[in-house]
This record gives structure tokens, C-alpha cells and sequence, in this order.
């Protein structure tokens, strides 16, 4: 693993872990805008941390209703796109 996966794992999981906690502000840290949300529903464009964070508590405020309570990530990958770009899967 090269350093810089390293990294982008180790940001990836402090994510997940606050994601865990179902506050939007909080996971609001580990995101930039614009992101590109890729999730069940389809493609979501967060253009501005307003949109991001209004797209997290509708999230996250599903997640309680259904009785969320944790993720489990049993293997995740790191694609390095570019010197500032990687996908996680």
C-alpha cells in the first residue's frame, strides 16, 4: 500500500466512522463540494455545503426511521484518479 493510499484509507474510515453518528455537521467535515454522491437513488450533485448538508439529514434521518446503527466495511479499494481525485469502493 503506498502512502497515499494509506491516507485516503485512513480518511475514508474517520468518515465512516462519523458518518456512523448520524449528525450531518459533523460528517459535513469529511466531505467537499462539489461531490458527486453515487448511492441507490441515483446520481446526487452536492453544488454547495448547503445542498450537502440538507442531503445528509434527509440520509440520515432515513437511516434512524429504518433503525440504522452502524456500517460495516469488510474490504474496501483505493483508485488514485489523480493528485487530488480517488474513488473508494
Amino acid at each position: 500500500m503506498t502512502t497515499a493510499t494509506a491516507t485516503i484509507t485512513r480518511a475514508f474510515e474517520r468518515y465512516v466512522d462519523t458518518f456512523q453518528s448520524l449528525d450531518p455537521k459533523a460528517t459535513l467535515r469529511h466531505l467537499y463540494v462539489p461531490s458527486l454522491i453515487l448511492d441507490a437513488r441515483g446520481p446526487q450533485v452536492l453544488s454547495s455545503e448547503g445542498e450537502a448538508e440538507a442531503f445528509l439529514t434527509t440520509v440520515m434521518r432515513d437511516l434512524a426511521e429504518c433503525g440504522y446503527a452502524r456500517s460495516e466495511i469488510a474490504a474496501s479499494h483505493v483508485h488514485v484518479l489523480s493528485e487530488t481525485t480517488a474513488l473508494v469502493r
